[in-house]
């Protein structure tokens, strides 16, 4: 038996994967519904659909443009082909793929704990505890991972918040919006436009910093903004930082639990199934996971990082700077044909297209 703990897309997907090739799977969430709540952007870049085929029931816009806009409100637009997906749906749409592949569901369950060789799982319907046997423990169980805290190798996470609404607004349905500089001081804000007539607005900051998010909705939406608030979402975002650790014994984590996140922009699905495929074959082939998973992805979630440490540094001005020099034709050029799950190669290929950004680039030994 296979246990995973988190019915979220990293778990379904492995879980689909693991079921696929005849594994013995089960699947613990502890919500009563899958994709409920919200707690993601839900803007993918199209490296996705390298790992699964793009679907109606969950893909509901795709943007064709990125506008960077700098504090001295400035901008950059990019040619940029990207997803807004309905996160619900998706979310539902994997474990469907898991369960029909052969894979167990079982909703309203919590882990709560070891006990030798079996899990403890706690029934929330019936309120009694089950003890099961599991060749392999799998944390897909999001940033403050459960299974991660009673294994012993949690270690000290340090976790942001993402937070959003959807809007009604009036935009571009084609053009995604990025918002830089230090009124939005962990990382950025964002508007992702659903349709012409509803967006996402929001940022990521830290736990106590929730005036910033709604300093930006009242900037964004003017008057009355508080009536154009369709909904409110957010969750909670993990860190990463190089050398975490996500094995121990038969114990794993992938996904959010692992904190294997893009710095820069908080995204995890893609990353966290690719680690996904990666423990699915390290499983199937008694293969070293966290070697597999750190081949495929250390490198950009590195260089992801210390942009992030970088970027942490930056006052308005540096941002303004470099909103203008990437307004170049050269650097729109690279930005628009590289994805920004790869950094490490969008990086060098923007330096030697404009030698100006080498003074940023130096910064990423530096920070």
């Amino acid at each position: 038996m296979i246990s995973i703990i988190g019915a979220g897309p990293v778990g379904s997907y492995l879980g689909w994967l693991l079921a696929k090739k005849g594994r013995e799977v089960e699947i613990f969430e502890q919500h009563s519904e899958i994709g409920v709540p919200v707690q993601c952007a839900g803007f993918l870049t199209s490296e996705i659909e390298k790992l699964i085929k793009a679907d109606r029931r969950w893909l509901i816009n795709r943007t064709k443009a990125v506008r960077v806009i700098a504090p001295d409100k400035s901008s950059v637009k990019f040619g940029k082909d990207e997803i807004v997906i309905n996160r619900t749906n998706f979310d539902r749409f994997l474990a469907d793929k898991a369960a029909d592949a052969g894979a167990q569901l079982s909703m309203n369950h919590r882990f709560v704990g070891f006990d030798g060789k079996n899990i403890k799982i706690l029934d929330m319907g019936t309120n009694k505890k089950k003890k099961i046997k599991s060749e392999f423990v799998i944390g897909a169980d999001g940033p403050r991972s459960a299974v991660a805290k009673q294994a012993g190798f949690y270690g000290k996470r340090q976790l942001l918040v993402g937070m959003q609404a959807r809007v009604k607004l009036e935009c571009r349905p084609d053009t995604y919006e990025a918002h830089l500089g230090n009124c939005f001081p962990c990382s950025f804000a964002w508007v992702i436009p659903e349709s012409e007539s509803v967006a996402r607005i929001g940022l990521i900051s830290r736990m106590s910093d929730g005036n910033y998010f709604k300093q930006f909705l009242r900037n964004r939406l003017g008057t009355g903004w508080k009536n154009k608030v369709i909904q409110y979402q957010g969750g909670l975002i993990p860190v990463y930082r190089p050398g975490i650790k996500t094995q121990k014994d038969n114990i794993y984590l992938v996904g959010d639990a692992a904190c294997q996140i893009k710095n820069t922009t908080a995204g995890g699905i893609v990353p966290g199934m690719v680690a996904a495929k990666s423990l699915c074959d390290s499983i199937l082939h008694n293969k070293n996971y966290e070697r597999e998973w750190r081949t495929k992805l250390k490198k950009e979630l590195w260089v992801h990082y210390r942009l992030r440490k970088v970027l942490n540094k930056f006052s308005d001005k540096d941002f303004n700077n470099l909103v203008k020099i990437c307004g170049s034709e050269r650097v729109r050029g690279v930005i628009g044909r590289e994805s920004r799950e790869f950094p490490s190669k969008l990086i060098l290929k923007l330096i030697l297209n404009e030698p100006k950004l080498l003074g940023f680039a130096k910064l990423l030994f530096k920070a």
